[in-house]
């Protein structure tokens, strides 16, 4: 290859315009959520990046960069000030940890890089952020990994500091109640409380300054459960301050538990979800009444009202796929919920209906699964995609919307390889040998079956001729009209022919 004139000018760098979606896929209530104190903000991520959105300008979009890892947990402080996100450790470096960054949010540059979540200084394990919470002073930041001997930590951010840490199992939420004042005159070190959920048990770690030896202790308690009867996992948890503070829970039968803080026993299991659990929760006040907002594994977000053993059901409303993700606008006017189907919807807090979105529907979306394989249409504001677990979409750039999304086919286990954006026709190949073909409006128009064995791998269109290529190391030459192979080139003979075109030819088109 000849080089470059010397007086060529340099190549120009790939800039990253706009990235749709976020870290659908991962049981994690931080993937998507609201900036605490402005309405139209909210923050996700997905890979390495933390992204920052509006949700009334879709084309308004921020990256935060600075992990080398794929990131896994993320919180923002109440004051809306700092955010901190988590990660995996090194795939590629041995003897790495999973790191935590906290970011300046009105700068949009990272303040500590924080190391602690490990095992040791010589035995380092593979581990991943999981659990990130900021103190409601926002002085103090919490967080654990996933290791069976996990570890938590608490840093103190004004310095970026480990203040204290102990070695725990694997938690499924962290959440803080109210800093308690120090009882000393002299001391301005308040006593902050850590709510937990670790398996079938509640957990309350307590973060007091110890005078005796000058430095922060960090212990543990459990809450009292009934002796028989509530065996279950928690997936979720807020802190009430009303009354003297109550704990919510969600648990794997899809029920809201209520825990007493100040007595630390268990009041009452009120029934929410039929079905996958109850698996986010969210607070507000919206309409002057204090609400809690109850994302379950069916699908359903449901709206409760209440205190201690009394509750009653306000409302709820169907969304797609399990809400992993959910939380209220600083005005607590919307609610940001996201699916295990790569959906995210606004919801208007008092009517509980999806805002914003096209037709009522998602106000973003994305894939939840490796993307196979990309096309872009006749105009550039419009392209389609296929994912492994056989999702097809037609997305609209205009507004970053999905305008069609295509169910997987029959075949659950067949996936798109390769993809062809022709006109108002969207022909696919498939790794189960088949070629489809679907409106703009998703409606299958025609399969042919048995089109390569071992899968489509490649397709081109003309006004007459489809062409693929499969798995078989084999060129076959279509009838664009008919579905009839017409000519194909093998890779063993080398060598072209014509094709039996008879109604009898088993890779005939097939119409559903």
């Amino acid at each position: 290859m000849a080089a470059p004139p010397a007086d060529a000018p340099p190549p120009q760098e790939l800039e990253l315009e706009h990235m749709i979606g976020f870290a659908a896929g991962q049981d994690d209530d931080s993937s998507v959520q609201f900036h605490p104190t402005e309405p139209t903000t909210f923050v996700s991520y997905t890979g390495c990046l933390i992204i920052i959105g509006s949700v009334s300008d879709p084309h308004a979009q921020e990256f935060l960069r600075g992990h080398d890892e794929e990131v896994t947990c993320l919180a923002i402080s109440p004051s809306g000030h700092l955010i901190a996100s988590g990660q995996t450790s090194h795939t590629r470096v041995a003897g790495s940890e999973a790191a935590v960054i906290v970011w300046d949010f009105a700068t949009r540059q990272p303040v500590f890089r924080l190391l602690d979540l490990q095992d040791g200084p010589t035995a380092y394990s593979r581990n991943s952020v999981t659990q990130l919470a900021f103190s409601p002073d926002g002085k103090i930041l919490a967080g654990a990994d996933d290791r069976a001997d996990a570890r938590l930590c608490m840093w103190d951010l004004p310095t970026g500091l480990l203040q204290a840490a102990t070695n725990t199992k694997a938690l499924s939420f962290l959440e803080f109640g109210e800093v308690v004042a120090s009882g000393r005159r002299t001391s301005s070190h308040g006593k902050y409380l850590i709510y937990a959920g670790r398996g079938p048990a509640i957990l309350r770690f307590t973060l007091e300054f110890d005078v005796r030896s000058m430095q922060y202790a960090l212990t543990e308690e459990r809450f009292k459960m009934p002796s028989q009867g509530l065996a279950r996992q928690y997936f979720c948890g807020k802190y009430l301050p009303q009354g003297a503070g109550y704990l919510i829970a969600g648990s794997s039968a899809g029920e809201l538990c209520v825990f007493n803080c100040a007595t630390m026993v268990f009041r009452a299991a009120v029934p929410v979800s039929a079905g996958g659990g109850l698996l986010q929760l969210a607070t507000s006040s919206a309409g002057g009444k204090e609400l809690v907002y109850c994302g379950c594994g069916d699908g359903k977000l449901r709206v409760v009202a209440g205190l201690d053993q009394q509750w009653t059901m306000e409302g709820e409303v169907a969304l797609s796929g399990e809400i992993r993700g959910l939380s209220a606008s600083a005005d607590g006017a919307e609610l940001l919920a996201g699916t295990s189907l790569g959906d995210v919807y606004i919801v208007d807090a008092v009517e509980l209906r999806p805002r914003h979105g096209h037709l009522g529907g998602p106000r973003m979306s994305s894939h939840t699964q490796p993307i196979r394989c990309l096309a872009f249409g006749d105009s550039s504001e419009t392209f389609a995609s296929g994912a492994e677990n056989g999702v097809l979409r037609l997305w609209e750039l205009s507004h970053y919307t999905v305008r069609t999304h295509i169910a997987p086919s029959d075949n659950k286990a067949a996936h798109p390889t390769c993809i062809v954006f022709s006109g108002s026709d969207l022909v696919s190949g498939w790794s189960d040998g088949c070629m489809r073909c679907h409106s703009e409006d998703g409606k299958l128009l025609w399969f042919v079956p048995l089109t390569h064995n071992g899968g489509v791998y490649s397709i081109a269109l003309s006004p007459r001729f489809i062409a693929t290529g499969g798995a078989d190391a084999s060129l076959r030459l279509w009838d664009s009209e008919t579905r009839r192979v017409i000519a194909e080139s093998v890779a063993r003979t080398r060598s072209a022919h014509v094709r039996d075109t008879s109604p009898a030819c088993p890779v005939g088109a097939s119409s559903p």
